[in-house]
């Protein structure tokens, strides 16, 4: 895991905790935001082999 990952999880959980008070449909919203969260994730990990 690089400097990389560190910071980009942490953006992450910074606009998860930003975003959260202010959804109207909490469960739906934050599913859509996690499945993209993981695929970026996983697009950026695969890539910084």
């Amino acid at each position: 895991m690089g400097l990389g990952v560190s910071y980009q999880l942490s953006v992450i959980s910074y606009q998860f905790t930003e975003k959260t008070p202010h959804t109207p449909h909490p469960t739906s919203q934050l599913l859509n935001e996690d499945e993209r969260i993981m695929a970026r994730t996983s697009e950026y990990l695969s890539n910084s082999d």
